[in-house]
């Protein structure tokens, strides 16, 4: 894996630096498949939409169930 230097605003870097690395992981994955599938290249609220719904089949297909991602996003 190769390492990526991203000028950021103040705001994002303040959020980025309180963020656990479990969620850094998921932001970079996140990420790393936007990158990976050209999805940035024609970013609208549209295609932003078809993006979420394209992460969610994923996630439905890796075995992602809406009782199981309401549990994680509410882990402590």
């Amino acid at each position: 894996m190769q390492r990526l230097v991203i000028p950021v605003n103040e705001s994002v870097a303040l959020n980025w630096q309180q963020t656990t690395p479990e969620e850094r992981t998921k932001i970079i994955s996140i990420f790393c498949w936007i990158v990976e599938n050209g999805e940035w290249k024609h970013f609208t609220p549209k295609t932003f939409a078809k993006l979420l719904d394209q992460l969610s089949d994923k996630a439905v297909a890796n075995g992602l169930t809406p009782e199981i991602l309401d549990e994680i996003l509410h882990e402590s």
